[in-house]
């Protein structure tokens, strides 16, 4: 039983000795701040904020009856201000006035939908209620009865039992959709309602109900058509204008959307949400002066309303605003810690300002004010997931990394447990399959889907799940899946682009253009989408058109706002050759010589395949796993994650790899044991596990101290197929760079020519184009070099069914392919520059 104290109506607190007494009264002395409230009251009887203030005070000092007079007045003053109704609820159930307190709160929630307080008090009251209520036996009680069950855990059962006793009570039909839509249960209230609505068709609600279920379920068209037969029979229905309207937004045509809300303006002038409504689609036709026009006339109506304000603070960030849309719901959060929608949009604009710590630190305030608060157990299980970053990896051992993934993996599944949600589950799934639990990742996004089977990520995360674990054609479905319930998830679209098994090229070209074309694309999708759109042009063998889209997504890349590199910062990285020289001092001849007894460990189980990204590391390590005594761990961050903790381990302040030089055999042996560990955990039983982070060729001289005797994979290709097939995949700079990728394919030719001379590992050069040309041969050299005896199964590799994490993907599950052999010659004629960088 809980109040929203100290929401304001308006600024004005400041006047009149306002903001004293509201010292006063948060410090905890409520007879100083009661006589404040009361002698600003002598001066202004009407103040509205005095009176909702020294009502909540009484109430506090469990003056009830008092409070109710003056909380009364306030509701006179403000009868549409959600939040007086709540206080005043609170005050009525506190003198055990429950019916009346259900009012309020039910008023409260008609006022504000947002207002969660009044949510929690609603269901505090019914449950008291409930023990007052016995199931009823007619329709009419049964109407009574519902109201006061409210949104206990009995009222499915009762309405149900209601249901099979009248099977012509139309209100327990109602009530019992509702109670379905607010548990997201939308598909059995579309079953249940679909013979009633034809049994009843002058129930306005009923059908109003019936259109809604279909929306939620992005079942979009059809509601369009229910909410317009029943205009055509009821055109004066406010609400049925309204929902044609918001099933003409969900299908971009928001001008029409428009339309609706204003014809429901015309009958109810005051109807606060078609104002919202058309503030949103206002917004996303980039009309925002339009929108804050409507969003103002909203609050006029509302003062303070939650909903509108978190609309307003949306439209500033997409102004380019994110401090000032993060002012205004830190408004919010004050008020209320456990406002989702609030949250949620404060997550984002942290996100643009790169302060993930603030919304950490606001979800920790509201799980204090409410432990199964899911939005903030999901978002804080994103945060700490996104901490699994390099830069924060270098602080954590390898163990302690896991323990973040874990207790993300606590916060997501509980926001799932307390709101099962189609985006709780979700997000749940997306952090396992972050991890490697492919499985488990799989539960999670169908069930995501059976909740809301219109939900456009669950469909884009099936099909990351799909085509990492091979299964092509379905991982086709869920993407195309994903696109068809929204053309803007641009993972999706990139990923089918990459298929080519895109059915109508034209169409999706067409579309990409026109979703880029309408410029409102956060950062990250307009990345995506160039490349999709490059991808398509691609699939249409117009290279030129391909070329120019790669380019522009690539120079978007090296142009992210929230990224660490500037022209300047590539130019200064270009110019020390990306420490080459560096890695080549510190790993000479004599350190080799002075440190040659001074190994982690002799372990023959890890082969480490390198070599530039993009230049057959994939196949190498597909062919490899389909032996049965081989493992393939994928693109392993383990290594370098070692790296980065050397100066925490040596205690130095000296960075790798100038921390190399004070590698202990202690602390090699250490390291060594901890990645083993990480490897045995995947593959106990396997004798050779293989680690293809191709740029690992950097650290050949780290795990020549870790594992002198570890077989070393090197697979080389055609530099300009390297250099081209990186620009075109979406990878980091300076892969997204052609000259800063030229200029470091050289600095890896020089490392690899290095290793090759001062350490002692054994290194296997493949070329990628000998292997696609003779498999058998090249496949047969390589089980023989990880001294494992020859298997047939290795010429099947496209049959092996382990998740594959990699850009190569899509190509992995296809037998070996020539077409990527001198693919770059598509682009010849943009190519002149790296021609001249890079070696013959």
């Amino acid at each position: 039983m809980t109040s929203q104290t100290f929401q304001f109506t308006n600024r004005e607190m400041m006047k009149n000795g306002l903001q004293a007494a509201f010292q006063l009264h948060r410090a905890g002395d409520l007879a100083a701040a009661e006589r404040t409230y009361r002698q600003i009251l002598i001066d202004t009887s009407k103040d509205l904020n005095a009176l909702h203030l020294l009502g909540l005070n009484l109430h506090e000092q469990g003056k009830d009856r008092e409070a109710v007079v003056f909380l009364e007045q306030a509701v006179e003053i403000g009868p549409t201000i959600g939040v007086l109704y709540n206080s005043l609820g609170v005050a009525r159930m506190a003198l055990g006035d429950l019916r009346i307190a259900e009012s309020c709160f039910r008023k409260a929630i008609s006022l504000d939908s947002a207002c969660e307080e009044a949510r929690r008090n609603l269901a505090a009251v019914s449950l008291k209620l409930q023990g007052q209520t016995s199931v009823p036996k007619s329709p009419e009680a049964s109407s009574r009865s519902t109201v006061a069950i409210g949104d206990s855990e009995q009222a499915e059962q009762i309405l149900r039992q209601r249901l099979g006793e009248f099977p012509d009570d139309l209100n327990a039909y109602i009530k019992l959709a509702r109670h379905w839509m607010e548990r997201g249960k939308t598909r059995e209230v579309i079953d249940l309602l679909s013979e009633p609505v034809e049994r009843f068709p002058q129930s306005v609600e009923l059908a109003n109900c019936f259109g809604e279920a279909f929306g939620q379920e992005n079942r979009h068209e059809e509601a369009e058509q229910i909410f317009k037969r029943l205009l055509e029979r009821f055109p004066e229905n406010v609400t049925a204008h309204v929902n044609y309207g918001v099933s003409q937004l969900a299908q971009e045509r928001a001008s029409e959307a428009v339309t609706s809300f204003e014809r429901a303006l015309e009958l109810n002038p005051e109807f606060f949400r078609a104002y919202l409504l058309i503030a949103v689609s206002r917004r996303q036709s980039q009309q925002f002066d339009a929108a804050e026009m409507a969003l103002q006339r909203a609050l006029e109506l509302r003062p303070g309303s939650s909903e509108a304000l978190v609309e307003l603070a949306h439209l500033e960030r997409l102004r380019g605003n994110p401090q000032k849309g993060l002012e205004i719901l830190t408004e919010i959060l004050f008020r209320d810690p456990c406002h989702g929608p609030a949250l949620l949009g404060l997550a984002t604009c942290c996100e643009i300002l790169a302060d993930p710590d603030q919304v950490v630190q606001y979800c920790v305030k509201a799980l204090k004010a409410n432990a199964k608060f899911a939005p903030a157990h999901l978002l804080l299980g994103m945060v700490l997931a996104s901490r699994l970053t390099p830069d924060k990896r270098a602080r954590l051992e390898l163990t302690e990394r896991e323990e973040l993934g874990e207790r993300a993996l606590l916060h997501l599944s509980s926001a799932a447990k307390f709101a099962p949600s189609a985006e709780a589950m979700e997000a749940w799934g997306a952090a396992l399959i972050n991890m490697g639990r492919h499985a488990e990742a799989l539960g999670k996004i169908e069930e995501s889907i059976r909740l809301a089977s219109g939900f456009a990520p669950a469909h884009e995360s099936l099909g990351k799940i799909y085509l990492e674990q091979g299964r092509i054609d379905d991982a086709c479905a869920a993407f195309s899946a994903a696109v068809r319930f929204d053309p803007r998830r641009a993972l999706a679209q990139f990923e089918l682009a990459r298929s080519k098994k895109v059915d109508d090229v034209p169409r999706s070209i067409q579309q990409v253009r026109g979703l880029l074309d309408r410029g409102d694309l956060p950062f990250r999708e307009q990345v995506l989408m160039h490349f999709a759109l490059a991808g398509l042009y691609d699939a249409d063998k117009n290279y030129d058109a391909a070329f120019e889209h790669y380019q522009i997504a690539n120079r978007l890349k090296c142009e992210d706002p929230r990224g660490l590199l500037r022209s300047g910062d590539r130019e200064m990285q270009k110019r020390a050759q990306f420490h080459t020289q560096e890695f080549m001092e510190i790993f000479g001849e004599e350190y080799f010589r002075e440190h040659s007894d001074r190994f982690g460990s002799e372990s023959e189980l890890p082969v480490f395949i390198v070599g530039m990204p993009r230049s057959g590391t994939t196949l190498v390590e597909q062919i490899l796993s389909s032996h049965p005594d081989v493992y393939g761990a994928g693109e392993r961050v383990d290594i370098a994650d070692l790296t980065l903790t050397l100066p925490r381990r040596l205690n130095s302040e000296a960075r790798y790899p100038q921390a190399a030089s004070l590698l202990t055999q202690q602390v090699a042996r250490e390291m060594a044991d901890s990645y083993l560990e990480q490897l045995r955990k995947l593959a106990a039983s396997a004798l050779r596990v293989t680690d293809k982070m191709p740029i690992n060729f950097r650290h050949l001289g780290f795990i020549a101290r870790l594992f002198p005797r570890a077989q070393v994979i090197h697979v080389r290709r055609d530099p300009l197929d390297v250099c081209v097939s990186c620009f075109r995949q979406n990878l980091e700079w300076p892969f997204c760079d052609l000259d800063a990728a030229a200029i470091y394919f050289q600095g890896y030719r020089r490392l690899m020519a290095h290793w090759k001379e001062v350490t002692s590992l054994r290194i296997l050069d493949v070329r990628y184009e000998e292997l696609v040309a003779n498999q058998e041969e090249e496949s047969r050299r390589m089980v023989e070099f990880c001294g494992l005896p020859w298997d047939e199964a290795c010429l099947d590799f496209q049959g092996s069914k382990r998740a594959v994490q990699t850009p190569s993907k899509w190509q992995v599950r296809q037998p070996v392919y020539h077409s990527s052999v001198g693919a770059w010659k598509r682009y010849e004629r943009h190519l002149d520059s790296l021609k001249k960088v890079l070696p013959e």
